[in-house]
């Protein structure tokens, strides 16, 4: 692993390996990428992943999340924003925020804000309060660094703007046609008959390095 980390060519070996999931989307797979790393500096990164249902913006994600240490990031989805409660307190990581399609409740959306120079980010989330059954805003200051996300419904702070890199996923009938073949390609050929077949281009790493 650490002979891995002082090489050059890092970032081409996880765009390498993103690839076997998700083509021509290189950019969000190496800025997703980065984004994770940097949640580990001084100086983290966080980012919004926007695109029509279906145009891979969780895959872009889950293309390289076997590259993340799990404990670098806490996931979870906008329609349980109040999981946030359950964060683990030594947590200092990225918060990972799906979009969940087909569920919008009516309890309003997700808030992020920034609490110091990168220190940390507070959410502000809606609960229901179980003695009046009204909808509230509750807020979880946490220990997370910064955040990626899939959904469009999340209110970021003025706070937060110049730490927010927002990218946008291609959704052209070219690229979709791509994408279907290489379906095609994957469900013919699964990754252990094209390792057998020698058809999988080998990676000079393994996940674990």
């Amino acid at each position: 692993a650490e002979r891995l980390l002082n090489q050059g060519e890092l970032l081409d070996y996880a765009l390498a390996y993103g690839r076997r999931r998700l083509i021509g989307e290189d950019e969000a797979i190496k800025s997703n990428f980065i984004m994770f790393c940097s949640g580990r500096t001084r100086y983290p990164v966080s980012g919004m992943i926007s695109g029509f249902s279906g145009s891979g913006k969780n895959e872009s994600i889950r293309a390289i999340k076997p590259l993340i240490p799990k404990e670098w990031y806490f996931e979870f989805t906008t329609s349980t924003p109040e999981a946030i409660k359950y964060l683990p307190e030594d947590f200092d990581g990225t918060l990972l925020i799906y979009e969940a399609v087909g569920v919008r409740g009516d309890s309003g959306s997700l808030s992020l804000r920034a609490i110091g120079e990168g220190e940390s980010i507070e959410t502000i989330y809606p609960m229901r309060n179980e003695l009046t059954g009204k909808m509230e805003m509750g807020k979880a200051k946490t220990n997370a660094k910064n955040f990626i996300t899939t959904s469009s419904d999340i209110d970021v702070n003025p706070d937060l703007y110049r730490r927010v890199l927002k990218h946008s996923m291609n959704h052209s009938t070219a690229l979709t046609k791509r994408v279907m073949a290489k379906e095609l390609r994957d469900a013919s050929y699964p990754d252990s008959l094209r390792n057998t077949l020698g058809l999988q281009k080998e990676l000079p790493f393994k996940e674990e390095d």
